[in-house]
């Protein structure tokens, strides 16, 4: 290897050790613009589709104040929509603390009061059990609010913000020594466990993950953003 190819090697070593969850998904965006990228029941939603959303909520998330390390509490069963919020927490620099709906009011209170969120996120179907939460955020109802709120998003969609090692997830211990804890996930070990599960189960972009698990729980949420940093459908 000659000096100049080494150099660009080195030089294409260090920018894929910046980027981050968004920055991999836009490129299969990019890439495979017509790829399916969600399946949910009835609705298809290709790369180029889901990117779209992702950028006009990141805009709307934006316009309400939301940046870089700024948290979401994120309360709903497995749908686009979770996704759609991770994604455009990621390219803000934002952070998506997913809530447990199995846990009991006190728990579930203690894990939202922990994250300390700026808002909170709750499908129709655990809007009850937000209400019930004892803090002072805006929120949100997907069924209520989600459609409109993108469609209200303003046209500039703000810059990715977000740093490798800047945490994106936060997932919650059993608590099996007292109350849960809050584990905080970054880009780059989002990433690293992308790397692994391509390389242990040699998973492609011919492949697909069926988000059966719930994705307050990493055996969904890694998965879910590994595939769509893959070009593989969800």
């Amino acid at each position: 290897m000659n000096e100049a190819t080494a150099d660009a090697t080195r030089a294409a070593i260090g920018r894929a050790g910046g980027l981050t969850v968004y920055e991999l998904f836009a490129a299969q965006a990019r890439d495979r613009p017509s790829a399916t990228a969600i399946l949910q029941g009835d609705i298809a939603i290709t790369y180029a589709e889901l990117d779209g959303r992702v950028r006009r909520l990141a805009a709307a998330l934006a316009a309400r104040g939301l940046g870089r390390g700024s948290v979401i509490a994120l309360l709903s069963e497995n749908r686009h929509e979770y996704a759609e919020i991770q994604l455009a927490a990621a390219r803000l620099g934002a952070v998506v603390a997913c809530q447990n709906w199995r846990l009991s009011r006190t728990e579930l209170a203690h894990c939202v009061a922990l994250v300390g969120p700026a808002l909170l996120i709750a499908s129709q179907r655990f809007a009850e059990a937000a209400a019930a939460l004892d803090i002072d955020v805006p929120r949100l109802v997907i069924e209520r609010d989600y459609a409109e709120l993108i469609a209200a998003a303003p046209d500039e969609v703000p810059p990715v913000a977000a740093e490798p090692e800047d945490p994106l997830i936060v997932l919650y211990t059993s608590g099996t020594t007292g109350l849960p804890k809050g584990a905080a996930i970054s880009h780059r070990a989002e990433i690293a466990r992308n790397a692994v599960l391509r390389m242990d189960m040699r998973a492609t972009e011919a492949d697909g993950f069926v988000a059966w698990a719930p994705m307050f729980h990493m055996g969904s949420t890694d998965q879910v953003l590994g595939a769509l940093m893959s070009g593989s459908t969800v």
